[in-house]
């Protein structure tokens, strides 16, 4: 508190700092605890990264992850074994894709549907 009143430029930088982090973290707590399956979670994940983190391009949205499916899980609050069974029913109805170390979110419509997105 001292540092932010004696400088008060850097201590609107921090303030700012922590006020991302702090929405951050209260949207992924929503994203757990708003979310009645593992499918809603998931999906509400992934259109997360693909807001925050994604790239427009011909395939779709492009999320370059280093997330293995446990870390994913381990966001959501289920297993490994269920984020690949549910990403594996995402790619069957065409909704993600896979290449490239990379997910690309192919049909945001749909995937907004089956994570139960209100707008």
């Amino acid at each position: 508190m001292s540092l932010i009143e004696r400088q008060q430029s850097s201590g609107l930088s921090v303030a700012v700092a922590v006020s991302k982090e702090l929405a951050e973290f209260v949207e992924y707590a929503r994203i757990l605890l708003l979310s009645d399956s593992a499918t809603e979670k998931l999906g509400r994940l992934l259109l997360g990264l693909g807001d925050q983190f994604g790239e427009r391009t011909s395939k779709g949205i492009k999320v370059q992850t280093m997330l293995t499916h446990e870390e994913m899980a381990q966001m959501i609050g289920t297993s490994r074994e269920t984020v690949t069974r549910v990403l594996g029913d995402f790619r069957r109805k065409q909704m993600v894709s896979f290449a490239d170390n990379a997910i690309y979110v192919r049909n945001r419509k749909d995937l907004e549907s089956v994570a139960a997105v209100r707008n």
